[in-house]
């Protein structure tokens, strides 16, 4: 989705992507292949690029690129598109992981 495509557009494409699941994802399955290919840091260390873990109905399957002060995701709801929005303290409270991009300074 998003985070692959974006990735195939900086040139960084050793990871393989699942396509084979529903609307629902599987969150364990998200998060084991999150920690295969990224580093998990802090959340107080987030800086532009890093790729957010987000709750959505209580489960972590929504997923988010920081910019600058806001974050890029794919928003289902209401949109339906790729957005970037402010990253609110409504979305603050939703972060559950930040993974960083091996190699990406």
């Amino acid at each position: 989705g998003l985070i692959l495509g974006t990735l195939k557009n900086l040139g960084e494409t050793p990871y393989n992507d699942e396509v084979a699941y529903g609307h629902i994802v599987h969150s364990p399955t998200l998060v084991a292949n999150l920690k295969e290919y990224l580093d998990v840091i802090s959340k107080r260390d987030m800086r532009k690029g890093d790729i957010l873990l987000l709750l959505d109905a209580d489960q972590p399957v929504h997923l988010g690129i920081v910019t600058e002060i806001k974050f890029i995701h794919s928003y289902a709801r209401g949109a339906r598109k790729v957005i970037e929005e402010e990253l609110t303290e409504e979305w603050k409270k939703k972060i559950v992981m930040v993974f960083r991009i091996r190699g990406i300074e």
